[in-house]
């Protein structure tokens, strides 16, 4: 969570950042060389952003040790990216296909870190928020990602302020998918072939 609420970016940025992360084997895929054509064309066909709900915790499903109202607005925020990223490439992954990493997490050297009561009412707060952005981003609001903000006319759950946020540079490295998924491939001779005596089938090398 640190690498994506910047107080002081827009939502627009925070999204397009996070997207850069949960989309990032496609993109990498997307703008690879053409000896991952093979690759490419599975993931434009299956690829299924996996996002984190799982709180609180320090590493393993990152760092997500904040409130559950930052929580809150965090799993908002990845609802909103991946459904913006399906939106602009038609007929690609990862259509309406998105995934979360939901494991509750309330032990704290062996024991309860907080009451189990309270524990159980604020992870069922988050799940609802998680459950009301999907619903509103893909079934209703006319299947917009403002839908995962909140009701009509109020956007209060995609905000944030992180302290010590900052995106993290290397998530760029994927690159940015071209429009509607297509990319450039290489072009050049096909490979060549030759005939396995073993099998006397060709093959490519």
């Amino acid at each position: 969570m640190r690498s994506w609420g910047v107080a002081d970016a827009s939502r627009h940025e925070r999204t397009t950042n996070l997207s850069l992360y949960l989309e990032h084997p496609l993109l990498l895929a997307e703008n690879g060389p053409a000896t991952v054509t093979t690759a490419h064309d599975f993931l434009e066909r299956t690829y299924v952003p996996l996002a984190s709900a799982a709180w609180p915790y320090a590493t393993g499903f990152g760092n997500t040790s904040f409130s559950n109202v930052d929580m809150e607005k965090f799993i908002s925020e990845e609802t909103y990216a991946i459904k913006h990223f399906s939106l602009t490439r038609p007929q690609l992954a990862p259509d309406a296909r998105l995934a979360f990493a939901w494991a509750p997490n309330n032990v704290c050297a062996g024991k309860p870190c907080i009451d189990p009561k309270q524990f159980a009412d604020l992870t069922l707060v988050i799940l609802d928020r998680l459950a009301s952005a999907i619903r509103e981003s893909y079934e209703f609001g006319g299947g917009s990602q403002m839908g995962a903000c909140g009701q009509p006319g109020d956007h209060a759950w995609c905000t944030a302020d992180i302290s010590a946020a900052a995106f993290n540079p290397l998530w760029a490295a994927a690159g940015r998918a071209p429009p509607r998924g297509i990319r450039k491939r290489e072009s050049g001779p096909p490979p060549a072939r030759h005939t396995d005596p073993r099998t006397a089938r060709g093959r490519a090398h």
